[in-house]
């Protein structure tokens, strides 16, 4: 008599034995399907979102390279034929980057505090702060600002150059005033917003940094990739993500 073939477990699938298996263990099967459910729940809840942009653009006769690379490496991506190469190298060096920093409005980052997480602002700030830096020691330090009213607020934060919590106001909204460490003219613009947050947070509810666009162009640099599409039509793409 021949014997019954018995089929590898991982050829063939039961769902029957799948099912009578489900069964045995239900409480244990909605603890795992639970627990899965929850922890996804959490880190979309909880995870800072991550943005990229990117654009196509296509390259020019005109070249820039000399004024930023070295000659040894222009001689070497001419010896090669590849202006595309050199373009690109172009771009990722840090002092256009740096160039590039300097044109846009990113000497303040603004921030809002969260339950859970903290919140960079940028062009949905409902203030907006000039800064004339004295002491370069401030840069990166974050400086609380309470909000009184439409128009009245007051900052804090811990100077470098005196060693202590500085605390000023109430300042004037639009009104240039001068600490040990910087010059400030800050602006509000939409109070509604701030008063809702402020209302749901006790304290510390915004801040804002002076940026270093040196470390800046850094962190940049470290995140911006730039590839060739079409070596004859002279298209690269560009992509940042943050």
């Amino acid at each position: 008599m021949a014997k019954k073939k018995i089929s590898p477990i991982n050829e063939e699938f039961d769902f029957k034995l799948l099912v009578t298996i489900a069964r045995k263990n239900l409480l244990w099967f909605a603890f795992f399907l639970l627990t899965a459910i929850l922890v996804s729940l959490l880190i979309l809840r909880y995870t800072a979102p991550v943005f990229e942009s990117s654009s196509i653009i296509q390259l020019s006769e005109q070249d820039n390279a000399r004024s930023i690379l070295s000659e040894a490496k222009i001689k070497s991506f001419t010896d090669q034929g590849n202006k595309m190469a050199s373009s690109i190298e172009l771009m990722r060096s840090k002092v256009i980057i740096e160039r590039v920093l300097r044109k846009l409005p990113l000497q303040v980052s603004y921030f809002s505090k969260g339950e859970i997480l903290t919140s960079e602002l940028y062009k949905q700030s409902p203030f907006v702060a000039e800064v004339r830096v004295k002491d370069s020691a401030i840069i990166g330090k974050h400086i609380i600002v309470d909000f009184l009213s439409k128009e009245s607020y007051s900052i804090s934060y811990n100077s470098p150059t005196s060693k202590n919590l500085v605390t000023k106001g109430p300042l004037t909204s639009g009104v240039w005033y001068s600490t040990v460490d910087f010059d400030l003219n800050l602006s509000i613009y939409d109070y509604e917003t701030i008063r809702a947050l402020q209302q749901d947070l006790s304290k510390d509810a915004f801040y804002f940094k002076v940026n270093s666009i040196d470390e800046l162009a850094g962190q940049i640099s470290k995140s911006l990739l730039i590839t060739p599409l079409n070596v004859e039509a002279q298209t690269i793409q560009i992509k940042l993500k943050r």
